[in-house]
């Protein structure tokens, strides 16, 4: 029969003495922290109060985005049909542009409004997209 006094149980009394000691500290690393609770829960409150502000931001850009999109497929669409009325003579011709620029970047509304994204988002050059429309 082993004693207490034996080194192998002497040895796991000591681990288990250092392990208690480990979770004391490791507790006062988690104290620490909680000092700082405070300050998290108020910087995450702000941060979801401006969520809303910039919902609405978000928002009122795309109506922009809407309306000039509009504005200048239309423009685009009676320009072409214009083109496409002299050429042949016809009132009732279908608008078709020759200009494959002009095609690629004013067609269509969700077209007008991506080119216009990515223009005042630095995707592409104003200068290559406004020269068709010169």
């Amino acid at each position: 029969m082993k004693s207490f006094g034996d080194n192998k149980s002497g040895s796991s009394w000591k681990a288990l003495r250092s392990l208690r000691i480990v979770r004391l500290f490791r507790g006062l690393r988690i104290a620490r922290i909680l000092r700082f609770v405070h300050s998290l829960q108020k910087l995450l409150h702000c941060i979801a109060a401006t969520m809303k502000s910039l919902m609405w931001t978000i928002l009122l850009l795309c109506i922009i985005f809407y309306g000039c999109g509009v504005a200048l497929a239309q423009a685009t669409a009676d320009y072409c049909r214009e083109v496409a009325v002299q050429e042949s003579g016809n009132v009732n011709a279908i608008p078709r542009c020759n200009m494959e620029a002009l095609d690629r970047y004013w067609s269509s509304v969700p077209r007008s409004m991506l080119t216009l994204l990515k223009s005042t988002s630095a995707g592409i050059s104003w200068e290559l997209v406004l020269e068709p429309l010169g």
